[in-house]
């Protein structure tokens, strides 16, 4: 087994699981975390004689956004990571599930967008036909 991620520069791992195989085994999943680093750790003390940093989850901040679009998805579907949370999780453990997206919400989203955006502009116009001339302010 070997990490997903590896950061030489923060020295992190981080491990990539569904949400569905992290709730079914969650000590596995927990141990296979920090076997990464207890590895990382033995090989860091052996060659390095203790000089380097150590390798710790506690540097593990990074975190993917929430959505994440399938590259070439006829089926509308996409990967999300909201179930990453390093204060349930371990620092580093990166969860996801495949989800549909809801076209009616998308439909009603794209058109609240173009209702603002129409207001938006109906506003500028508004305010460009009544400005005041910059001379009649100062009386």
């Amino acid at each position: 087994m070997r990490p997903d991620i590896i950061d030489f520069e923060e020295r992190v791992f981080y491990e990539i699981k569904t949400e569905t195989s992290a709730n079914i085994s969650p000590v596995k999943v927990k141990d296979q975390l920090a076997d990464y680093y207890r590895k990382a750790e033995a090989i860091r003390l052996q060659y390095g004689a203790g000089s380097e940093p150590t390798w710790t989850n506690l540097h593990a901040s990074w975190k993917p956004p929430h959505a994440l679009p399938l590259p070439g998805d006829v089926k509308n579907k996409f990967v999300c990571t909201a179930a990453t949370d390093y204060s349930k999780w371990p620092s580093g453990l990166i969860l996801y599930d495949v989800r549909e997206k809801d076209q009616d919400l998308e439909k009603n989203l794209q058109q609240l967008l173009d209702a603002w955006q129409r207001l938006f502009n109906q506003y500028e116009l508004y305010r460009g036909e009544h400005k005041a001339p910059i001379g009649s302010l100062q009386q």
